[in-house]
This record gives structure tokens, C-alpha cells and sequence, in this order.
């Protein structure tokens, strides 16, 4: 198309495949993320900052932030998992679970553009799901008291 600027797109487009595929190699995986720790909160508040009209200057701020550590909790459990599969399984699992992280994340991103409170709903039981998931694999795994 004359007169249209596909250089942003490329951009991101090259950017989403490098994480796609980097995600699939452990090492790289592991590095991406130690280099994410910094960018993705970075991103996830510029985002909000776009895409919120508070009514001020310190609420914007304030919801900036809140967007900042949600992403930072995300990619903290991200990167916990990943490294866990890594330690048990020796890297072996990681390209599964990277396959199923993306699967997921692309239904939920469907469904929430389908039916917004189908999506909503969804969100809140799979988060349920997990964390009750996660308290009974590290009670399991956490040492018992000192004899």
C-alpha cells in the first residue's frame, strides 16, 4: 500500500517471533526472561498510561503502577514455573509448557474479544484453578518442621 509505514509492524511482528520461538529453547528462554524483568512492567505501564483517561495526574500514576506490578506478578510466576520445569525435567518439559502457555493465552485472548464476560468469568476460575493447584504442589514439596 503507497504511503503506508509497515516499518512499526515489522517491528513487532519480528519481535513476537523472537520471543515465540525463543521460548521454545530453555537457555534462550532463560535469558529472555532476566532481560523481561525490566521491560515487560516498563510496557505494561506505558500501555495503561495510553490507554486510561484518568481524571489526574496522580491517579494515572497510581493505575500506571498497578499496571507495572501486575505484569511483574505475572512474569514472576512465569519465570518461577519455567524455571522449576527446567530444574525437574532438565529443560525437557519447557517447550510443552511454552506450547500450552501459548494456546491458553491465545483462547483466553479470543474469548475475551467474543464474549467479554465469558472471558472475565474464565480469568477468574483458571486463576482459582491455579493458585489452589500451586498451594497443594508446595505444600507438598515445602520441608516439613525441624525435628
Amino acid at each position: 500500500m503507497a504511503g503506508v509505514d509497515t516499518g512499526n509492524a515489522r517491528a513487532v511482528g519480528s519481535v513476537a517471533a523472537l520471543e515465540f520461538l525463543a521460548d521454545k529453547v530453555p537457555l534462550v528462554d532463560h535469558v529472555m526472561h532476566v532481560l523481561q524483568i525490566v521491560i515487560k512492567p516498563a510496557a505494561a505501564a506505558i500501555l495503561v498510561g495510553g490507554a486510561i483517561h484518568a481524571h489526574s495526574g496522580p491517579e494515572l500514576y497510581g493505575l500506571m503502577v498497578l499496571g507495572a506490578l501486575n505484569a511483574l506478578g505475572i512474569h514472576a510466576t512465569s519465570a518461577t514455573v519455567r524455571g522449576a520445569s527446567s530444574a525437574l525435567s532438565l529443560g525437557v518439559a519447557n517447550p510443552f509448557l511454552s506450547i500450552l502457555e501459548d494456546v491458553l493465552a491465545l483462547t483466553m485472548i479470543v474469548l475475551s474479544f467474543l464474549a467479554p464476560l465469558v472471558g472475565a468469568a474464565a480469568a477468574v476460575v483458571l486463576t482459582v484453578v491455579i493458585v489452589r493447584y500451586g498451594r497443594r504442589v508446595f505444600a507438598r514439596v515445602r520441608p516439613g518442621p525441624a525435628a
